[in-house]
């Protein structure tokens, strides 16, 4: 695919050879660091980013059970999280994919967002997109030209690049023959 440009900081504008094709930045790349996370978290644990001022945070009663029962799964998907009293945790490290500015939201969204889950491979594989999901780049923002282009390439290098994890469209193509139809 050739890179057009992006309409509304949201969707990246490019042609091919079977017409013209619409990619949601937030779908692609979430789909992208989904592989990416996977293929990491097979045999070893994602790279983690230490906090320089580590948090303390107060879970709820749900998420503190998460805390407890699964420690080595968030420390192998780059959550380091230590016990500091009734409800209270010091949160060390989260996962360098998220890049966040604030990790202590960011550790209690994904906590509630793999609330829940009951089997280990669902488990994983919502860790996983939860991950994926906080880390991507969102609609709204602007991207440069390299940027659309890299993350192309990545999208058509994954097994399914037509999903986000969450089942998402990433990408609408209009082929040549309806974009014909549509100018009469």
């Amino acid at each position: 695919l050739r890179v057009l440009g992006q309409s509304q900081e949201t969707y990246i504008v490019a042609e091919g050879p079977d017409g013209l094709y619409l990619i949601d930045q937030h779908a692609a790349h979430e789909r992208v660091l989904y592989t990416a996370i996977t293929v990491s978290t097979k045999g070893e644990r994602l790279e983690v980013q230490g906090l320089l001022d580590p948090a303390l945070i107060e879970l709820s009663v749900e998420q503190e059970a998460i805390v407890n029962d699964r420690t080595a799964e968030l420390e192998r998907y780059g959550w380091v999280v230590e016990e500091f009293g009734h409800k209270s945790y010091i949160l060390r490290a989260i996962p360098v994919l998220l890049g966040t500015k604030d990790p202590v939201r960011s550790f209690t969204d994904f906590l509630d967002g793999i609330m829940g889950i009951p089997s280990t491979s669902s488990w994983h594989h919502r860790i996983a997109a939860t991950i994926a999901c906080h880390g991507s780049v969102r609609a709204g923002m602007t991207m440069s030209h390299q940027e659309m282009i890299a993350l192309i390439d990545s999208l058509s290098q994954v097994d399914q690049p037509h999903t986000c994890p969450h089942g998402r469209p990433s990408i609408i193509q209009l082929d040549q023959r309806s974009l014909a139809k549509e100018f009469r």
